[in-house]
């Protein structure tokens, strides 16, 4: 049985909502040539599959998890995934309304270490789709340490 589409049409519907902070404007001083050139600002999330987010059957014998992120004037937005450990056959994807989907990320994710620091996404909205088998929902290991909301292009 395969897994049904993530990010389908109806997700803003069926997902939770987390409001972050605004994002910060770039600042007006030179930076320091000597620093790394800062682009977004830092939010702790420390939110996981138990705490955030909503589950919901998918489709029979399959289980979704969905987190929408927003954040009010940010160019674009991305997450840091501590732990990240999706059971055999699940798979997590990003999605946007201006952006194409990302992923499957899987397992433990691309390092192999069981992190996940997604790309970036254009805009101030974020989406999170995870599907596993509804057998192995339990498994899922997963928490947003951070979100980072750009105020830079």
């Amino acid at each position: 049985m395969s897994a049904p589409a993530a990010c389908s049409i109806g997700f803003i519907r069926n997902a939770a909502v987390l409001t972050l902070p605004p994002a910060e404007t770039a600042p007006t001083a030179a930076p320091d040539k000597s620093a790394p050139l800062k682009f977004a600002s830092e939010f702790p999330v420390g939110g996981g599959v138990r705490d955030i987010g909503r589950w919901r059957e998918a489709a029979p014998g399959w289980q979704s998890w969905k987190l929408r992120l927003t954040s009010e004037g940010a160019r674009s937005l991305s997450l840091h995934f501590r732990p990240f450990d999706l059971p055999e056959g699940g798979a997590l994807w990003v999605c946007a309304p201006q952006s194409r989907k990302q992923g499957p990320y899987t397992l433990l994710g691309p390092s192999g270490r069981g992190g996940l620091w997604t790309p970036q996404v254009k805009g101030g909205e974020i989406w999170v789709e995870v599907l596993v088998p509804e057998t192995v929902k339990d498994q899922v290991k997963l928490k947003i340490a951070e979100a980072f909301a750009g105020y830079r292009e």
